[in-house]
């Protein structure tokens, strides 16, 4: 007992018993990476054990590890390993490689021996076993090992997103990497690279100037090696280029390898060490800058006077959101791997082209992918960046939200009537419709106003209306080629005025709900009346831009290319032309392209943020969006046959309603006409989001929704929380736990 040694294996502690099953006669081995970073702990003393064996593999061994990863050495060999026997259907031996304190095997050798423990032997590999429950654990090292060496001022993580500016420069790797892909996650970045470090002085300068334009440059360092006489692989080029830039702009100075290369930079305000340059790492820094996670690591080695042993800083977590693997959240990647053929046949079936498909759970992303095309002809992939027309989540994603906000903050009152506020309305049908009503979709309202018919005589446009010319007269952008005369908003608010309600029964208090575009057009006039801002410019400002959604957006085309966007229908009807980039909807198409129920483009991503600040009562970012009491107001329901809340939507009291049926009843969301989907579950800390353009290129093809496409996707998600986890058996051979 006294030479008791306790080892932390954090990479293999949870998954063992799922990998090594019975079909397995062979002896199953792990092979690490070589190079990887490992983590662990001896023990000083029995007393100190936080085992009771050393090779004690027990359900609470993944909190034991965390609890001392702080007070760790890093090994860092590739050659040392032991052999631990896992008991329960089958034994196996297991590969563990270690580098002690990056000094070299046969240093490493020589200190496990004084610990009297002797490297096992062992056959060539047999298996090599890659799993989720292995990328899980490899998550959770790294993420506590990460350290911000300085952070002067506590800039880190960045909080005010709509004050700064920012660029990321990779040292050492090529443009496009996993590093700055999800650096683009939060915020807007124009992303450089040097692919080698040795470049010349003068590609350097050129950068020097064209950086120094950002209030923010985020820097990636890479392709280190472990040689000091070489300088850890970076020339002196480099660091001179990083000491000119950190005079010029805020500069926060990520290096993907040995902490002892930070001796070169601890006078650089903002500095992280990531240990390792590995695709999780490269996950996990962003995570780290913009406050989805905090760092907890502590420098294990003394790197100079100025950065000891011990250095390091904790970053608070700014509720952003993060990214990671399923089973960290107890979800199931092989059970999520069925939306892949759900989706996959859809496509085959022309369901749509192509979709996006995004879940986040517990604030967490831990499923995220594009599948097929834009179009059937399978010339433009979907990506994540793609951008989709939204359609009618629109009435959540922007109009409601601004709703929400005049209501929190005393502008409007839901339980007046609109004429209050927009007192044209008097004298007509609607003057005694309360702004409540037209959220719950029972103010008596058509469901939804053909005006373009006004505008066109016979199948030519009217040229009182329309112009192919786009200028001062005809700002508004009905197609690619085709533009609205300015005063065109003003003449379908004054048909929207005039139009006709539904007839109410005589006994009849109030209408019963028919789902309408109509009432979110009047919520339009009500939040552009009361701001003084049009509904885009409104929500742009005081949402999208301080939330870091720079792809959630009316009129898309004013910022990105065509190429990026995902087109709707060849639409012969009104505009005789296929539609891309400008909104499928023909009424907020005479709008210009912004709308109170349609018009908003996005992609999965930037959804989800603003679903997951909704989700948290709307805090998102270190900043408080409404008070806590404003989403559970408008998310319940009101009226015992009405299932919808104040703009939301939500399940039906049996299920159903466009959604799972294993969606909790406090769920809500929004679908959208031309194939898309959020939907958030509070009880399940769940967003879900779908994508998809089903109406290309012709809105008639209703499989999407006569196959209950998303709700079968989103009915995966919940199958996959309900998935049994396996827990390691325990070196006595106790059979593992099943819940």
């Amino acid at each position: 007992m006294k030479r008791l040694l306790s080892v932390i294996l954090p990479l293999i502690f949870i998954f063992l018993a799922s990998q090594f099953k019975q079909e397995y006669n062979l002896r199953s081995v792990l092979q690490a990476r070589t190079g990887k970073l490992w983590t662990a702990w001896f023990s000083k003393s029995d007393s100190a054990s936080p085992f009771a064996s050393p090779y004690a593999l027990i359900k609470d061994t993944k909190e034991q590890v965390l609890q001392y990863l702080n007070n760790t050495n890093l090994f860092t060999a590739e050659s040392l390993s032991w052999q631990l026997p896992f008991t329960g259907d089958t034994t196996a031996e297991v590969i563990v490689p270690f580098r002690i304190n990056m000094q070299g095997t046969q240093l490493a050798a020589k200190e496990v021996q004084s610990k009297d423990v002797k490297p096992a032997t062992m056959p060539i590999v047999v298996k090599q076993i890659v799993s989720p429950q292995v990328k899980a654990m490899d998550f959770e090292l790294y993420e506590k090992a990460i350290t911000v060496v300085n952070n002067k001022q506590g800039l880190l993580p960045f909080r005010s997103l709509d004050t700064l500016s920012f660029a990321s420069l990779t040292i050492g790797e090529a443009k496009g990497n996993t590093f700055q892909e999800y650096l683009d996650k939060y915020t807007t970045f124009q992303h450089f690279a040097i692919a080698r470090k040795d470049t010349s002085s003068s590609a350097y300068e050129s950068l020097l100037t064209k950086l120094a334009d950002y209030k923010v440059v985020v820097i990636g360092l890479h392709g280190l090696n472990t040689s000091a006489s070489q300088a850890y692989g970076i020339p002196q080029s480099t660091r001179t280029f990083l000491e000119r830039l950190r005079s010029k702009t805020t500069v926060a100075l990520v290096v993907f390898g040995t902490p002892y290369s930070l001796k070169y930079f601890d006078r650089i305000d903002h500095l992280l060490c990531a240990y390792e340059d590995t695709e999780v790492t490269q996950t996990l820094i962003p995570q780290v800058l913009f406050g989805a996670v905090s760092a907890t690591g502590r420098l294990p080695v003394t790197v100079s006077q100025a950065l000891p042993a011990g250095t390091g800083e904790t970053t608070q977590t700014l509720k952003r959101l993060g990214y990671t693997v399923p089973e960290r959240l107890g979800m199931h990647t092989p059970t999520l791997q069925r939306i892949d053929k759900i989706v996959e046949a859809c496509i085959k079936d022309s369901v749509m082209p192509g979709a996006q498909v995004l879940v986040a759970k517990n604030g967490k992303v831990i499923y995220e992918k594009a599948y097929g095309y834009l179009t059937y002809d399978k010339k433009e992939q979907v990506t994540k960046k793609t951008i989709y027309d939204l359609a009618s989540v629109t009435k959540v994603a922007a109009t409601l939200q601004a709703v929400m906000a005049l209501q929190a903050k005393g502008m409007l009152n839901v339980k007046a009537k609109i004429a209050d506020y927009l007192p044209e309305l008097k004298g007509t049908n609607k003057e005694h419709i309360v702004i409540q009503d037209l959220l719950l979709h029972q103010a008596g309202l058509l469901a939804f106003q053909d005006h373009w018919t006004r505008t066109k005589v016979e199948s030519e446009f009217d040229t009182t209306y329309y112009s192919y010319e786009l200028d001062e007269m005809h700002p508004l952008v009905v197609a690619t080629g085709l533009y609205g005369v300015a005063t065109l908003k003003d003449s379908l608010w004054n048909w929207t005025i005039q139009s006709r309600l539904m007839k109410k029964p005589q006994r009849q208090k109030s209408y019963a709900y028919r789902y309408s575009d109509i009432g979110f057009d009047i919520l339009q006039q009500l939040v552009e009346r009361q701001t003084n801002m049009s509904l885009d410019a409104y929500v742009d400002k005081y949402f999208y831009h301080s939330l870091g959604l720079d792809e959630l957006t009316f009129n898309p085309l004013k910022k990105f290319k065509e190429s990026y966007i995902a087109p709707t229908e060849l639409d012969n009807r009104f505009r005789g032309k296929l539609v891309r980039g400008t909104v499928h909807d023909q009424e907020a198409a005479l709008m210009g392209g912004v709308a109170g129920h349609a018009g908003l483009f996005g992609n999965a991503n930037d959804l989800a943020v603003l679903m997951q600040m909704n989700l948290q009562k709307g805090y998102y970012g270190g900043k408080r969006y409404f008070p806590d009491n404003t989403i559970p107001t408008f998310t319940k329901t009101y009226q015992p046959k009405n299932r919808r809340g104040l703009g939301w939507d939500r399940p039906e009291p049996d299920g159903g309603g466009g959604v799972s049926d294993l969606a909790s009843r406090n769920s809500f969301g929004h679908t959208g006409f031309t194939g898309t989907c959020v939907w958030i579950d509070p009880d399940q800390e769940l967003v879900y989001i779908f994508l998809s353009n089903r109406v290309y290129p012709n809105a008639e093809n209703n499989k999407l929704a006569r196959y209950k496409v998303r709700e079968k996707i989103q009915s995966v998600v919940y199958e996959s929380m309900s998935t049994p986890k396996t827990l390691v058996a325990d070196v006595k051979g106790n059979k593992p736990e099943t819940n």
